[in-house]
């Protein structure tokens, strides 16, 4: 684990001292998904898919705006779902001096296509899981399994989970309980409602958390993170949960870019 934190040494330090320069790219590879969570709207979009040429090209110029070690994240749709393509993706973003994420929903990883990543430059490895019950991302265990095959390649393994207002805090500490206690991290996400111009939530305002929901499990979760370390989110992050969430009829939105946000949904 010490030595996967050596490899974002300088992703931390620009954190902590922050300048101008770039430090976080997100890359939509593609747009296909072969799930239809009702919170996410990314896979109805339509968006074209760029050549191998074409994306190292792009790759490489917005390389030149970032500081000394960025991080990459490559995102779908599922990426998954084009294998090799992935791959190559991963490997044309690591041969640019990212560090790079994938962010998956577990259901086409295998351990082989992990063993490629790794061997392509794959520095973090987050598959997304529902921590609400009965669910049709409730995979868990799979997910687990599949990051004990992350470790062995030295990538960061991390458990995404969006909190909506059919989430139990119980029944979350027990799911973040188990994935902690697996010795992978962690990373919570409050689903947010739909924003005029916004890129990825569709959720209605019903699928958001009450704000008594997120301060039964935000208190838990910094608590966890003083101890384990293993939560992804910093406090400040947190703390704007805990202050967000739906309260009578009116929705605070987390949304921390400037023009997604409004003053109430």
């Amino acid at each position: 684990m010490l030595k996967e934190f050596t490899n974002y040494s300088e992703a931390i330090k620009g954190a902590i001292f922050p300048n101008m320069e770039l430090r976080f790219v997100n890359w939509y590879l593609q747009h296909g998904c072969d799930l239809d969570c009702s919170y996410c709207k990314v896979p109805k979009q339509k968006v074209g898919i760029m050549s191998q040429e074409d994306r190292q090209e792009v790759i490489q110029k917005v390389r030149n705006l970032c500081s000394k070690q960025p991080i990459i994240s490559l995102l779908g749709g599922e990426p998954t779902l084009r294998p090799d393509f992935l791959v190559e993706a991963v490997e044309d973003a690591a041969n640019a001096g990212f560090l790079v994420n994938v962010v998956s929903n577990g259901w086409g990883l295998t351990p082989e296509l992990i063993m490629r990543l790794g061997k392509a430059g794959l520095h973090y490895l987050g598959i997304s899981v529902d921590s609400d019950r009965n669910t049709l991302k409730s995979n868990l265990g799979k997910a687990l399994s599949l990051h004990a095959t992350t470790r062995k390649f030295g990538i960061l393994p991390v458990i995404n989970t969006v909190v909506t207002s059919d989430t139990r805090s119980e029944d979350f500490k027990k799911f973040a309980g188990e994935v902690i206690r697996a010795g992978c991290f962690i990373s919570p996400l409050a689903c947010s409602p739909e924003v005029p111009g916004g890129a990825f939530s569709s959720a209605q305002q019903d699928l958001v958390p009450s704000q008594q929901q997120l301060r039964a499990i935000i208190p838990w979760l910094a608590w966890k993170k003083l101890t384990t370390g293993l939560i992804t989110s910093d406090f400040n992050y947190l703390w704007t949960l805990y202050n967000s969430g739906a309260s009578s009829d009116e929705v605070n939105l987390w949304h921390c870019a400037s023009h997604f946000r409004l003053e109430r949904y």
